[in-house]
This record gives C-alpha cells, sequence and structure tokens, in this order.
C-alpha cells in the first residue's frame, strides 16, 4: 500500500518513473482503473457523510422544503433591486405561483417517502447514500478529465490515444491508460468541493494540475515530446468545439432562413 501511495505522489510531482513504472506493468489498465475508483470514491466521502445524516435526519422532507424555501425568499431579496419596474402585486403573485408549485412537488415527495420499504426506513436511506456514492466514480463529467470519473477517462483517452499514435506515438493502450489514470490524484482536492470559495479554488487548481500530468503520462507512455503530447491531449478537444460551433451556426442559419422564408 505504501509503494502504491508512493507512486501516486511521485505522480503528482511529475517524476518521471512513476509514470514509466505504471506504463510497463503488465496489469497497467487495472491499475489505472484502481487510481481513479479509488480517488473518485475518496473526493465523494463528504457527500455520503452528508446524505447519510440527512437521511438519518426525522421529517427530512419536510427539512428540504423549509431549506428551499429559505432559499427562494433569498434570492427574491436579492433579485429586487433589478426588478424595479415590474408591479409589486406582479411580483409577489409570481413568487406565490412558484411556492406553490414548489410545495406540490413535494407533497409528492413526502408521498413517495411514506410508501413502506422492505428495510426500515433509516436503513433504507443509508443503504441508497451509499449507492449514491459508489456510483460516483462511474458518472458523468461536465468537461473532459475534470475530475475522477471512469467514463470520462476511458472515453476521451481512447480520442487521445488515436492522435498520440497519429502523432508518432508508440504506446500501447493498456500501458497508455495506465500512465495517465494519474492526472486523477490532484482531484483529490476535489474532498473540499463543500467548502464555499476554496472548494472551487482548490478545484479550478486540480483540474489544470491533472491536466499537465495527463499530458505527461501521455508523453511517457507513447515516447513523445511534451509539445507533441499536449497536441495529442488538445485535439479531441478541439475539434469537438470546432464541430460543436460549425453546427450551431448552421443549425442558426436555417432558422435564419426559414424565419426569413415566412416572411
Amino acid at each position: 500500500m505504501s509503494a502504491w501511495i508512493r507512486t501516486l505522489w511521485n505522480g503528482a510531482i511529475f517524476h518521471g518513473p512513476a509514470f514509466s513504472g505504471l506504463n510497463e506493468r503488465r496489469d497497467a489498465f487495472l491499475q489505472g482503473l484502481l487510481i481513479v475508483l479509488v480517488i473518485g470514491l475518496v473526493v465523494g466521502l463528504p457527500g455520503l457523510i452528508g446524505d447519510v445524516v440527512a437521511g438519518l435526519r426525522p421529517n427530512a422532507v419536510e427539512a428540504e422544503m423549509d431549506k428551499a424555501m429559505s432559499e427562494m425568499d433569498q434570492v427574491v431579496q436579492q433579485m429586487r433591486p433589478f426588478l424595479g419596474n415590474m408591479p409589486s402585486g406582479t411580483l409577489d403573485e409570481i413568487i406565490a405561483q412558484i411556492k406553490e408549485n414548489m410545495r406540490f412537488g413535494f407533497d409528492i415527495a413526502r408521498k413517495v417517502e411514506a410508501m413502506p420499504t422492505i428495510l426500515p426506513k433509516p436503513i433504507d436511506r443509508v443503504f441508497q447514500a451509499i449507492g449514491k456514492w459508489a456510483s460516483k466514480p462511474f458518472g458523468g463529467s461536465g468537461f473532459p478529465l475534470g475530475g475522477a470519473i471512469l467514463s470520462t477517462w476511458l472515453g476521451y483517452g481512447i480520442w487521445v490515444m488515436l492522435f498520440a499514435r497519429l502523432l508518432g506515438g508508440r504506446g500501447t493502450l493498456t500501458g497508455f491508460f495506465g500512465a495517465t489514470a494519474l492526472y486523477a490524484v490532484p482531484h483529490v482536492l476535489g474532498f473540499f468541493a463543500f467548502v464555499p470559495v476554496l472548494g472551487g479554488i482548490l478545484g479550478f487548481l486540480a483540474y489544470f494540475w491533472g491536466l499537465a500530468i495527463y499530458v505527461k503520462g501521455t508523453s511517457v507512455s507513447h515516447q513523445l515530446s511534451i509539445e507533441r503530447a499536449l497536441l495529442a491531449v488538445l485535439l479531441p478537444a478541439l475539434i469537438a468545439l470546432l464541430v460543436a460551433i460549425i453546427s450551431a451556426t448552421g443549425l442558426a442559419t436555417l432558422i435564419a432562413i426559414s424565419m426569413s422564408g415566412a416572411r
């Protein structure tokens, strides 16, 4: 275990042998899978604790409704200065309708909560929290390599592997996934995501730190220069962005043509 943690630390500080050691292992892919999985679970621990505490709390639905209503009132108070032209009565009616819809939704949640379960309610909620926590590494990521998530590590990695080969890389698929899995190490800072301001700063730092480690892993596993490895890592995202821009532009053009034709 200590040797494994040492490998993670050496990868975080860009120590070359950590990457080459993983790249050359026969079980490189399994090691990479383990790295991403473990760190994803560690990052999800605060959420697990919060969900367990919330699940064991009596009248959880009522507490959530009170919290949502309080947050709604705070948002309204913050928006009032920007809604000076709107009649006060109209705004109050809109807010009342929104709150009524929220109460309707919570009534449904309350009825669902009251339905009988096989296990006692507290135990059932704990198991739900554990299931949610265990599935965290298998979820999605809003941005490539934006967290210790298996789907983006594997899905994005396939494209990086392709471009690395096109740029002259000579690495194996298993070695590449083993070496690049070290990108997940800085994302352990996501453990503090619940801390206001600091969590966001650490997440920003973790992303670019992890991206730099990913480039290093690509370079070592494919025997590429850092410049070529960086190009292999960025090209899939740049191409996807370009395709999205072209698609959006084409769609906007078609809409504009159809609207002009309708006139």
